[in-house]
């Protein structure tokens, strides 16, 4: 047997027995410690094996190793007679008496137990007080627990998962586990068992007479696991690179124990980062992939809480899952020495059976991805940079961008409210940053001017259509667009002035012509 000697356990229990010592009536005398006739005085060698397996261990027998279960054996008190008063002749011919119960640790508490005695007794090897008293009467005597004796020891399971104690008194005795194997949760409920036939048990395992088995279960710890949901894919990954403001999920997993409806305690916290933003209602937990309403769901800030409360609608399932959406705030920024903005979760319990504890998640990382993109406005002659062109950048449905009172998007180093009216500077260059990836359309709403060779500004041709721009993770210096203009040759006009005429008197000749075009083919089909 394997026995740890510095982990002795005190013993915590007694039955008191009390006497009315002024009646002193056969009727109340104590059936426990009724004293035996000579004929049932034999020698008691009791053996208790204690197989622990657990649930999710191999078979009593299979010759797999199985890791150690400590257990303490709480052993019957050993009480010892002061005073035994009586008439003379009472023979006192042994010194122990077995009495179960529960007495506080180093509590010199006294006892008085009637024996009442129903013939000569012989000395009896395994501890009874034996007396020596004419039949039917009885005689009262003290006793009281011994201070710092040593009742029991702790075991730890062999290869095979048990635990074999032999050499037992007569008596009840319960085993308390002290420490579970690795992986398993520890249950220190009483296991209670009786020895009251004799038996033996030989260091090679050989059983003779009778022998109680005890059995005990043990459950695996509760297990806890956080994942990132990739929206693109759906699959489940620790890392992910993401646009701002760009919906994603997170999946928390709990394996739960087998005995999860003995629980008292059961809760899944989760609190975001101030960067990460939870999108509202978007809460669920589910038990086997069934939606459960057993659980209080809570959010403090950015604290997320999903407490179990009704433990028994749990019995039989094996996992319990929370998922929720967030989104990376528009204006988050990593630390230098961040590689992403990391989030984790933590479970809480108790088992109600001595284990307790918490258990965080290893982090999962979400990582905002932004690129730029240079815009340069060129002369399409003789490639000169033009100062002065303004630009709307579009969404991919040539929409407005939408901005937030803050985020990362600068214009030229500049922090804007918007992506319309960008105008190029006197290096003919807007740079914007921080834009999500993406599609874009640049599209030029005012061309530059330049001056001709008479000294007339006049205006460059505006493009015909809105260019497309695609953003990826590269800098806007990496990430250059070209934008040529032709000169038109026209002069700009005054709103209203002569510049209009020529226009004007254009494009009646060419309606003209288009009439006339149409008469004509028209008169000759008529056959007019």
């Amino acid at each position: 047997d394997a026995k740890t000697s510095e982990e002795s356990e005190e013993s915590d229990s007694n039955v008191e027995e009390e006497t009315d010592e002024e009646t002193k009536d056969s009727s109340n005398e104590t059936e426990k410690n009724d004293a035996k006739t000579s004929e049932e005085s034999e020698e008691s060698d009791s053996n208790v094996e204690k197989d622990s397996d657990d649930s999710s261990s191999t078979e009593k027998g299979s010759g797999e190793e199985k890791e150690s279960i400590n257990n303490t054996l709480i052993a019957p008190f050993l009480m010892q007679p002061l005073e035994a008063v009586a008439d003379e002749g009472v023979n006192l011919e042994a010194s122990w008496e077995s009495v179960f119960g529960e007495v506080q640790s180093g509590r010199d508490a006294l006892y008085e137990l009637e024996l009442k005695v129903t013939g000569s007794r012989e000395e009896y090897s395994n501890g009874l007080l034996v007396l020596d008293l004419p039949d039917n009467e009885s005689v009262p005597v003290m006793y009281s627990q011994l201070e710092d004796e040593q009742i029991g020891d702790t075991y730890s399971t062999d290869e095979n998962g048990l635990i074999q104690v032999g050499d037992l008194l007569f008596g009840d005795y319960y085993f308390v586990e002290v420490e579970a194997p690795e992986g398993y949760a520890l249950s220190n409920e009483p296991l209670p068992f009786t020895v009251d036939l004799p038996g033996t048990i030989s260091e090679s395992g050989e059983v003779t007479g009778e022998m109680v088995e005890v059995e005990k279960d043990n459950y695996e710890m509760p297990e806890i696991d956080k994942k990132i949901v990739d929206p693109d894919t759906g699959d489940l990954v620790n890392e992910l690179d993401i646009n701002r403001t760009a919906e994603y999920g997170y999946q928390i997993d709990s394996q739960l124990p087998g005995n999860i409806q003995d629980y008292v305690e059961y809760y899944v916290t989760d609190n975001l980062d101030a960067r990460l933003s939870l999108v509202e209602d978007s809460i669920e937990v589910t038990a086997d992939g069934e939606p459960f309403n057993g659980v209080n769901i809570s959010v403090e800030g950015q604290l997320i809480t999903a407490e179990v409360t009704d433990f028994a609608a749990l019995e039989g399932v094996s996992m319990l899952t929370m998922t929720y959406t967030a989104a990376i705030n528009p204006a988050a920024e990593l630390n230098p020495e961040e590689t992403g903005i990391p989030n984790d979760a933590a479970l809480s319990f108790n088992n109600d059976q001595g284990e307790d504890g918490d258990i965080e998640t290893p982090p999962t990382t979400v990582r905002p991805i932004d690129g730029g993109v240079t815009v340069v406005k060129l002369d399409a002659d003789d490639g000169s940079t033009l100062e002065g062109a303004i630009f709307d950048l579009l969404d991919a449905e040539g929409n407005q961008v939408q901005l937030p009172e803050s985020s990362v998007i600068r214009v030229n180093g500049e922090e804007v409210s918007s992506l319309e009216g960008l105008t190029t500077d006197e290096a003919g260059q807007i740079i914007i940053t921080g834009l999500n990836v993406g599609d874009y359309q640049l599209k030029e709403v005012q061309a530059p001017t330049y001056t001709d060779e008479n000294g007339e500004e006049k205006a460059y041709r505006l493009p015909a259509k809105p260019f497309t721009v695609t953003i990826t993770e590269e800098s806007a210096e990496e990430n250059q667009v070209n934008v040529e203009n032709s000169k038109s040759g026209w002069e700009i006009p005054d709103t209203g002035g002569k510049g209009t005429l020529g226009f004007t008197l254009l494009g009646s000749v060419i309606m003209v012509t288009a009439l006339l075009i149409f008469w004509f083919r028209r008169k000759k089909n008529t056959g007019e």
